[in-house]
C-alpha cells in the first residue's frame, strides 16, 4: 500500500485537487507566513480558498499557481527549498535550473517536470527569502498550457509584497 507523507498529500492536494483536505483533519494545518501580500485580481485565476497554501486556479488552463512558505526550517537553501514542492514528484527530471536575481536578492529558478499519482506535469518555481522565511512561487500543470500561464505568472511574482 503507497502511503504519502503530510508534505506530500499537501502538495497532491494543492496541484490537483486544491481543496482535499479532509485527510489530512486530524494532522494541524501547515502555518502559512504573515509577512508576505500577494497581489489582487490575477487575470484569469480564482482563488482556491479551500487550500491550506495560497493558491490560484486558471479553469481554462487548469494551472495551479501556488506559494509555500517554510519559516522553522533552518537548514533550507534555496535550491533545497523546491524539496517542498517537489518531494511528491515521481521521476523528476530536471529542465532547467539557476540562480537569478528576485526584487533584488537571490533567488533559484527551477522547471521540472514529472509524475503526480500518474498525472504528468511540469513545475515552474522560483524559491526566495525574506527575513526568516523560505518561499516557493510555483506554476503547475501539463506542459502544453504552461506557457499559456507564463507571463501571468511572472506579472504575479513581480507584484509579491513584504510588509514592512
Amino acid at each position: 500500500m503507497f502511503i504519502l507523507s503530510k508534505k506530500k498529500t499537501w502538495l497532491v492536494c494543492l496541484v490537483f485537487l486544491t481543496g482535499c483536505i479532509s485527510s489530512l483533519l486530524k494532522e494541524p494545518a501547515p502555518v502559512f507566513s504573515n509577512e508576505i501580500e500577494f497581489p489582487k485580481g490575477i487575470s484569469d485565476f480564482t482563488e482556491q480558498k479551500t487550500s491550506s497554501y495560497p493558491s490560484w486556479k486558471n479553469k481554462k488552463t487548469l494551472n495551479v499557481i501556488s506559494v509555500i512558505s517554510d519559516c522553522s526550517d533552518s537548514n533550507l537553501t534555496l535550491k533545497s527549498a523546491h524539496s517542498v514542492i517537489t518531494n511528491a514528484v515521481e521521476n523528476e527530471t530536471i529542465l532547467e535550473e539557476k540562480k537569478i536575481k528576485y526584487k533584488e536578492t537571490s533567488a533559484y529558478y527551477r522547471k521540472i517536470s514529472g509524475q503526480i499519482e500518474s498525472h504528468t506535469l511540469d513545475i515552474i518555481s522560483l524559491s526566495f527569502k525574506f527575513k526568516n522565511c523560505f518561499y516557493v512561487s510555483s506554476l503547475s500543470g501539463s506542459r502544453e498550457n504552461l506557457n499559456l500561464d507564463m507571463n501571468t505568472w511572472n506579472t504575479f511574482n513581480q507584484n509579491i509584497n513584504f510588509k514592512k
